[in-house]
Formats: structure tokens, sequence, C-alpha cells
């Protein structure tokens, strides 16, 4: 009995451990081999200059693109794009549709959504 318990022990250890390594798997998009470029883009918004205002407020943000590495520049991205959204919200009632801030790694393309903003 006390086998039993030791193994049911040692299998419940390793479950949760593989839960916690899956749930910490590195996407790849914070590489510091890698350069990346951030841009707004929308294709149901009925106001096509919102993405305009967006991309306006990530090269503020972080200056001249593509930037190296990642991780840090999320940050300062989603805070420009907040901030952007909150100025365009009351000036855009009565719009509908959505923004999406989408992360490129280059040279091979991958990209990744980071934020959503719906008007």
């Amino acid at each position: 009995m006390k086998r039993i318990l030791t193994a049911f022990a040692a299998l419940a250890c390793i479950t949760v451990s593989s839960f916690m390594f899956s749930s910490c798997v590195d996407d790849g998009m914070n590489d510091e081999n890698f350069s990346y470029t951030y841009n707004a883009n929308s294709s149901d918004i009925n106001y096509s200059d919102a993405p305009g205002y967006f991309n306006v407020a990530i090269k503020e943000a972080i200056g001249s693109e593509p930037v190296w590495g990642g991780g840090d520049y999320d940050d300062k991205v989603i805070k420009a794009c907040n901030e952007c959204y909150e100025i365009l919200k009351p000036l855009l009632q009565g719009k509908s549709g959505k923004v999406n801030i989408t992360k490129t790694r280059h040279p091979d393309g991958k990209r990744k959504d980071i934020k959503e903003y719906k008007f």
C-alpha cells in the first residue's frame, strides 16, 4: 500500500510539473536574436483613419523600427495604444469595428496579435 501511495504521489508531482512548464512555454516572440515591428490594422472598422492614429502612437512610443528583442517593447506599445484608444473612443462614437495591434518577427514573418481595441 505504501508503494502505491508513493507512486501516486510521484505521478501527481509529475502531472503538476508538466502543467507548470507547459504554461510557461515561450512562443519565441521575444527572442533577442530577431527584430520585430508593430503595426495597427483593421479590416472592419468603418473609420479608416483609426489604425493610422495607433501607428503614430506606436512610433512615438518605441521610435524607429525594427526593434530587437521585443518583450519590453510590447508593454510600451500597449501603453501608447491604450492612451490613443482613450482619446479616440469618445471621438468615434457611432462607429463600429476593431483595431488589432500586431507584432511581426523578422526575417521569418511570424505574427502575433498583442492587443485588440473595439469601437
